[in-house]
């Protein structure tokens, strides 16, 4: 850090673990309400904005005494302790992109329901924000994980568009209504070709080294019903190519596929598969937030404390990507200054200034919890003396 900037920094921190500051609130709610608050004022004016939802996972597999530990996947797909995260990002028609909304939760918390209330709220959230700024077209961009047939009818009767990747092939629908119901993927066998399309390998083989590689994909579609209490009627695309095993990938819309206009079916089925490709327009926002204080080695003991660090990441990614936050922003000047920035500075704050000022708000959190134990309040200010010592 600079050492210019050093007193500034220490001033901020000290008034912090003293409880002395007042000016910005963080609170895990509150960060979530400002990133879906400068995210939707970002998508202002758009026609239609695409929402991707991402569920991913905070892994703690060393943590033992970190409240509410859950469990969640490793790489490997084995069971470690950590938590879930839940992120929205939408993307405009011109290409404007913004984080619309954010929160970290554990299914042992006190008051947890679901995870389908958890991505109601969500959906809820951004849906309202948007509404104000004039927004009222969405289409949501959803991974496997949530196909859930109560999701779908949701956010159906929310009157919002979907498009999920299926999972449960082995769900029963229907060609037609009075016509048996058959699992979705002998359905889609039946479905005629719409089009064929040349997109990147990278799509369907996230670990592929050959990237820039182009596959051949035959996109077949059809109109599906699911049964049940309220209807349900789905265009269902089956996507071949080498690459693809099985089944191939099947995506699911809400968006009706037109009947007789065979050209007006083809430009369904390709604005689909493309709306589904920018779901990897995301990976360098999600990979940064989640490398940015190698979670796996902070010491917390409070859960709140891990969700404020992690909303704080979100708003510092969304300002060193473009994705809503600026300086007018309480919590993200908080950060800054943390970090050794000072307003009275042309430059804008850096990923290296703003690193920093996350390292410390790290360290702020874990001295807040040394201070609520009565046992080892004398430690905070010898540790913050030595944190700054020359």
């Amino acid at each position: 850090m600079c050492p210019w900037n050093i007193e500034h920094a220490e001033r901020r921190l000290r008034r912090l673990v003293h409880n002395q500051n007042a000016r910005s609130d963080l609170r895990p709610a509150r960060l979530t309400e400002a990133l879906t608050d400068m995210g939707a004022r970002r998508m202002a004016g758009s026609d239609e904005v695409l929402v991707i939802l991402d569920e991913s996972d905070l892994r703690k597999p060393h943590s033992e005494h970190l409240e509410h530990l859950d469990r969640v996947r490793s790489l490997q797909g084995t069971p470690v302790r950590g938590f879930h995260t839940l992120c929205a990002l939408g993307i405009a028609p011109n290409g404007t992109r913004a984080v619309l909304y954010q929160t970290s939760f554990s299914t042992l918390a006190p008051g947890f329901r679901s995870k389908n209330s958890e991505y109601r709220a969500a959906v809820l959230a951004v849906k309202d924000a948007l509404a104000q700024q004039g927004v009222t077209r969405l289409v949501w961009v959803l991974d496997r994980g949530f196909d859930s047939i109560d999701l779908l009818r949701f956010l159906h009767k929310q009157g919002q568009l979907f498009l999920v990747r299926a999972a449960h092939l082995d769900r029963k629908v229907q060609a037609d209504i009075g016509l048996p119901a058959l699992p979705l993927a002998e359905q889609l066998h039946r479905a005629s070709r719409l089009t064929t399309l040349s997109t990147e390998r990278v799509m369907f083989d996230p670990a592929s080294k050959r990237r820039a590689a182009l596959l051949n994909v035959h996109v077949h579609g059809m109109t599906v019903h699911v049964p049940g209490p309220s209807p349900l009627i789905c265009t269902a695309l089956r996507l071949e190519a080498k690459a693809l095993q099985g089944h191939g990938w099947v995506l699911l819309s809400n968006l009706p596929l037109p009947e007789d206009d065979v050209a007006a079916r083809a430009r369904l089925a390709t604005r689909l598969v493309q709306a589904y490709r920018q779901r990897w327009a995301t990976l360098d926002v999600f990979a940064w937030t989640k490398g940015v204080l190698k979670w796996e080695s902070v010491r917390l003991m409070h859960f709140e404390g891990l969700r404020v660090l992690v909303g704080c990441a979100w708003i510092v990614a969304a300002f060193l990507f473009e994705l809503g936050t600026t300086l007018n922003d309480r919590q993200l000047r908080l950060v800054a200054h943390l970090g050794g920035w000072r307003q009275q500075e042309q430059h804008r704050p850096g990923k290296r200034v703003l690193t920093w000022g996350l390292e410390r708000l790290a360290i702020f959190v874990m001295m807040r919890e040394q201070r609520s134990d009565p046992a080892r309040k004398d430690e905070v200010d010898a540790l913050l003396d030595s944190l700054f010592a020359p």
